[in-house]
């Protein structure tokens, strides 16, 4: 748990900003998680050069291989996310934001924010007639 008390119920008034997001896509391939993932393909990389080398395999392959160890050294340094993710990526850091700064609760609240379910829920609540319809429908059942 990142905060030991919950002292102020409300919602971060920090927002996700690009800066923030870059600085986010930065620290990401220097994390523990990052490492231990990118040092696995180095391994396995390692592993496919020894075959390579005794099997004889030609030079287009060692090339290949080469060429991959440059786009995971690259990656290394610097991670480009996907346009689809950053939604996701955003919520996640406001949540967390809400965590350190306002504690769990706000934090939750934050999560329920973009959860579709609890959105289509209340958006149930505020058209009682559709309400009503559906509660019927599930007694005709």
């Amino acid at each position: 748990d990142y905060v030991g008390r919950d002292a102020d119920h409300e919602t971060a008034t920090a927002a996700v900003d690009a800066q923030m997001l870059e600085a986010f896509r930065r620290f990401l391939p220097q994390s523990q998680l990052a490492h231990a993932r990118q040092q696995d393909g180095y391994d396995e990389l390692e592993q496919l050069r020894r075959l390579a080398q005794d099997s004889g395999w030609n030079g287009s392959v060692v090339q290949a291989l080469d060429s991959l160890q440059v786009a995971m050294d690259r990656r290394r340094e610097y991670l480009n996310f996907p346009e689809a993710a950053l939604p996701y990526i955003r919520e996640g850091l406001l949540r967390e934001l809400d965590l350190r700064l306002h504690g769990r609760e706000a934090s939750l609240l934050s999560g329920l924010q973009y959860d579709h379910q609890v959105q289509e829920a209340l958006q149930l609540f505020e058209n009682p007639a559709r309400y009503q319809e559906l509660l019927l429908a599930g007694v005709d059942d």
